[in-house]
Formats: structure tokens, sequence, C-alpha cells
């Protein structure tokens, strides 16, 4: 019978869900996010820091992964602000165990996005397991 193992596996994964709210200074959410830790979505990233004019994301790879790998949505909110989502457009058909990840970087001049301006990144940031 394998209705009781298909209807405990959905609630499962049901209950697995999970949501990450990141809130600034004022306790209002600057993103919001809901993922299905079940599933890996191609938007999920392990890591994402912004340091002068360069964003650079810590993200999964079997050994191949760099920055050809991915393609970057770039959308304005405004004259400074800027709000960006790394997706994953290449499979990483190598077996190297790199369980930490590996960094891709992009600059602000490589997006199009002026120096100075503020940035929100749209992934789900979650540690792999």
């Amino acid at each position: 019978m394998k209705f009781p193992t298909a209807a405990i596996s959905l609630v499962l994964v049901s209950a697995l869900g999970g949501c990450i709210i990141v809130a600034d200074g004022d306790d209002k959410p600057a993103f919001t996010s809901t993922f299905d830790p079940a599933v890996s979505s191609p938007g999920t990233v392990f890591g994402a820091e912004i340091v002068a004019d360069s964003i650079t994301f810590l993200v999964s790879s079997n050994g191949c992964t760099d920055a050809s790998f991915f393609a970057v949505d770039v959308d304005r909110r405004g004259d400074q602000t800027f709000a960006i989502t790394l997706d994953r457009i290449r499979t990483d058909n190598c077996r190297a165990l790199v369980p930490e990840g590996v960094d891709v970087s992009f600059t602000f001049q490589e997006l199009g996005i002026p120096d100075g301006a503020s940035v929100i990144v749209r992934n789900t940031i979650r540690r792999g397991s």
C-alpha cells in the first residue's frame, strides 16, 4: 500500500518548509524569502557579501563552477537602489567534493550598477547539508 508513504512524505515536506526574514535596524523586513529545504532552488546561495563596488556569492559547486555558470538579474528600485538575483544557468557536472562551496564575484560595473548604490539580494541564503 503506497498511499500512506506518499501522504507521510507530502506532510513532512510541507512541514519542513521555512521562511527567512531579514530585518533592518527599523525592524521592518528588508526582504522575505520562502523555501522548501527538501528542494534546492537555482536561486539558493550559501552567502553573499557586498564590498565597495562588487558582490561575491558563495555557491555550491561540484568542482567546475565559476561566474559563467550564472546570470544576474538586476532590477532598478529607485534612483540608487537595485535588487539583484543570482540564477544558475548551467549545471556543474564535475565530480569533485567541494562542501564549502566556491565564491563567484561580479563588479557593479559588470552589472550596470552605479558606484555607491544600495543593493538588495533577493536570493534565498541557506547553507546546504
